[in-house]
């Protein structure tokens, strides 16, 4: 008995060393990740928000006046052959991700209406790039839920000659996509790794923003040249 307990206790604390060992390494790979953080090539707000102590939240109302101030675009699929609670199942997936997360989930999900919410989450982006011309990098997945459609009414058969009624669900698709604020995220951000994401994901929306903007100054120059060359063609027969 002596040297079962004293085998236990060697193994205990060969496992309380091994844990405190690979503690101090991932504090280590963490505090290294910190210092590979290049700061100086953050704007000032951002740098601001990344040193900001974890205490500190930021108020309800002073979150809810800055969300309220950003672009918002609403989608929808009506009348869809399924039920309503099944439909739910795939929306919760999306809801509150950044769009471009949401239609990965979506994409390796297995449920049968996955692509139809990718497709109305994808139409509702267009929309956004259409209007204010916003990237999906921009934009995040605010709400996608289901509600209930009109259902089918029809004959279920039982035994004996009996029946009674039965409803085919029909359900609706429901998405709200929102400008993301990124200087609220990272503000909003529990942990240093949840705001390296969110300044990680800043710097992609910027690089994709601007080449967009930079393809659209393009078309808009070939179209005055195609232009001017139209009217040239044009004054030549005259």
């Amino acid at each position: 008995n002596n040297n079962n307990n004293n085998n236990n206790n060697n193994n205990m604390s060969t496992h309380r060393s091994f844990s405190t060992t690979s503690k101090n390494r991932r504090d280590e790979e963490r505090d290294k990740d910190d210092d590979c953080t290049d700061e100086s090539s953050l704007d000032p707000l951002t740098q601001a928000l990344l040193s900001q102590p974890r205490h500190l939240k930021l108020r309800p109302m002073a979150v809810k006046r800055l969300t309220d101030k950003l672009k918002v675009y609403e989608g929808k699929e009506i009348n869809i052959r399924v039920s309503p609670w099944k439909l739910n199942l795939v929306c919760q997936f999306a809801a509150g991700l950044p769009m471009n997360e949401a239609l990965i989930q979506l994409k390796f999900c297995k449920k049968g209406k996955a692509p139809l919410v990718g497709r109305v989450i994808q139409r509702t982006a267009n929309l956004a790039d259409i209007r204010d011309g916003l990237v999906p990098s921009q934009l995040e997945v605010a709400e996608c839920f289901s509600t209930h459609s009109t259902p089918l009414k029809r004959m279920q058969f039982h035994a004996k000659g009996r029946t009674g009624k039965k409803f085919r669900r029909h359900a609706h698709i429901n998405v709200k996509l929102r400008e993301i604020n990124f200087h609220l995220k990272i503000a909003q951000a529990r942990t240093s790794n949840q705001k390296r994401k969110w300044i990680m994901r800043k710097a992609v929306a910027e690089a994709e923003a601007e080449k967009k903007r930079e393809e659209m100054e393009e078309m808009a120059d070939l179209e005055r040249r195609a232009k001017e060359v139209a009217e040239r063609k044009l004054k030549g027969r005259k």
